[in-house]
């Protein structure tokens, strides 16, 4: 392992603290935003709602005057002043009256406006400021019997104490944001242990993966994405583990195919240079180095072939063809072989025309190399038979052959994998890849009435 691989597997931690945090942050960015609305809010209801006493208290006030004026004479006549006793037993206790001249002749804010002074304004305002001091104020103007105006009645309410009533709401807001908190430390410490622990599993298993050690899987039952992931994650594994052995395998095969007629080369060249070989012997020697060169140039070709056919798409050109036009060319070329070998063939058809996304050059080759294998193993007779179902097309190829071993069907399409009449093992592997890249699937079997059986399913053109 590469020391660049091995910190992109070492563990960095630190993902439950970030959960936390995000839970923590949403909560408090939540709870700012409502706070924030609340306390704007709840402080101009709380302005509107005492601007609204104040006016309620002024009109009972002020129809309370005009009563007592038309029995006990104007403003500043009343005796024992019944009327401000009257005021300073309303819900509101701060007020001042004014007479005529804008004096103050009544006041219980004895220490902010005195009585006998003399007030600047006389408009009515919701807000002003005496004093130094900010207040909710609301003039109500004191008429007689007659209508006529004889003084102003000013009701105010300190705004020191609305916003110390809603410095207490945002005290008790805070104390929540603290609990809750608490409480979400605690919840999501618990819910990122649910996240970070199936993943910590999934990281372990990565390393022991990237050690090339398969054995074990992933048991994860949470039920969502990260059961999915393991899963996923298990089949992942056991493709790799499968390439793995693959991987071994296609080393020995090929070292081993190589290693054969290059040592039947290496021997006849040696012979001939020492002059062991003379007259026919040196000619059969060239032939055998000549025909072993030209097996290996043949492997060494099918081996890039089916590498290309793997790995770059374009090595394929795909078009509308007739998969009919396919296997007629196709049988072409195979029928005299295998009548040559005393072969039965037997091609079945159906009328028309079946159109398939394709590359007709690749297919060819892919169909002949199934073939050719099914001539080579079979007994009398070889089958290749195409029928057309909803949406896709099968064909089907079988010989009456030894079939295969029950324990090589999983091997059958490998690279190099070779059955006792085989070739250089390479021509179902590029047959599979083909029709993969097709987008179709080829399986093999042994069929009921013995022999080996290839079907392959491809889609029709839309």
């Amino acid at each position: 392992m590469k020391p660049q691989d091995k910190n992109v597997l070492k563990s960095r931690g630190g993902l439950t603290a970030k959960l936390i945090f995000t839970y923590f942050l949403i909560l408090a960015v939540s709870f700012f935003i409502l706070t924030g609305s609340f306390y704007f809010l709840l402080r101009v209801s709380l302005f509107r709602e005492t601007l609204e006493q104040l006016k309620k208290q002024g009109e009972i006030l002020s129809r309370a005057y005009t009563v007592m004026e038309e029995r006990r004479g104007p403003l500043g006549s009343f005796g024992e002043k019944e009327f401000f006793k009257l005021a300073g037993r309303m819900v509101v206790p701060k007020f001042f009256v004014l007479d005529q001249n804008d004096r103050v002749i009544a006041s219980n804010l004895d220490k902010i406006i005195p009585e006998g002074i003399k007030m600047n304004e006389k408009a009515l305002k919701n807000r002003r400021t005496i004093s130094g001091k900010n207040f909710i104020a609301y003039n109500v103007p004191l008429k007689g019997a007659s209508g006529e105006e004889q003084g102003t009645l000013v009701l105010v309410s300190d705004i020191g104490d609305i916003k110390a009533y809603n410095r207490s709401i945002l005290r008790i807001l805070l104390y929540s944001l603290v609990i809750s908190g608490i409480f979400t430390l605690a919840i999501g410490f618990l819910m990122a242990s649910g996240i970070t622990k199936p993943l910590r599993k999934l990281q372990n298993h990565a390393k022991k993966v990237a050690g090339h050690i398969f054995e074990g899987s992933i048991n994860l039952k949470t039920g969502d994405e990260l059961e999915d992931l393991a899963e996923s994650f298990n089949y992942m594994t056991e493709r790799l583990k499968e390439y793995d052995e693959f991987q071994k395998e296609f080393f020995q095969n090929v070292s081993h195919d190589l290693k054969t007629p290059l040592m039947s080369i290496k021997a006849y060249a040696e012979g001939i240079k020492d002059g062991v070989f003379e007259g026919k012997e040196r000619e059969e020697g060239i032939d055998v180095i000549i025909k072993e060169a030209g097996r290996l140039k043949n492997m060494v070709d099918d081996i890039l072939l089916l590498s290309k056919l793997e790995s770059v798409k374009d090595a394929y050109n795909f078009a509308d063809i007739d998969i009919l036009d396919v296997v007629r060319e196709v049988w072409e070329k195979v029928e005299v072989i295998g009548k040559n070998q005393g072969k039965k063939m037997q091609l079945g058809i159906p009328q028309g025309r079946i159109m398939i996304k394709g590359d007709g050059e690749k297919l060819v080759n892919a169909l002949l190399n199934i073939l050719s294998n099914c001539i080579r193993h079979a007994d009398s007779t070889v089958m290749l038979k195409v029928l057309q179902e909803a949406g896709r097309i099968k064909i089907l190829i079988r010989d009456d052959g030894e079939g295969f071993k029950q324990e090589d069907l999983k091997r059958v399409f490998r690279r190099f994998f070779k059955g006792e009449k085989g070739d250089s093992g390479l021509g179902l592997a590029i047959a599979k890849a083909v029709i993969e890249r097709h987008g179709g699937s080829i399986s093999a079997a042994n069929s009921r009435s013995g022999g080996a059986e290839f079907q392959i399913i491809l889609g029709l053109a839309e």
